[in-house]
């Protein structure tokens, strides 16, 4: 039963085994980016990325119709990028359990 226990020490700042400190690297630099306005920004602005992402593949969708390949592509391309930067904004980070 001690290794939870290092575990949960290690998880706390103990110092480890060679005498320095864990590294946080979510620490106190990044801790602005956890406070309710930015995560409101961030919200706002994945939202926008969403709405360009379904304009984008609309409008990619129509030109297919005009059959103008390269624009098509290009929209789509663009629409896929929009959504996986979306979900990136949202998705949670590793230490935000």
């Amino acid at each position: 039963m001690a290794l939870p226990r290092l575990a949960r020490g290690l998880a706390a700042g103990w110092p480890d085994v060679g005498g320095g400190r864990r590294v946080d690297l979510a620490g106190a630099a990044l801790s602005r980016v956890r406070s309710a306005p930015v995560a409101r920004a961030l919200d706002f602005i994945s939202c926008l990325l969403v709405l360009a992402a379904g304009l984008a593949f609309a409008r990619g969708v129509q030109a297919l119709g005009e059959r103008k390949d390269l624009v098509a592509v290009y929209l789509l391309v663009v629409g896929a990028l929009c959504l996986k930067a979306a979900t990136e904004l949202l998705r949670p980070k590793a230490g935000d359990a």
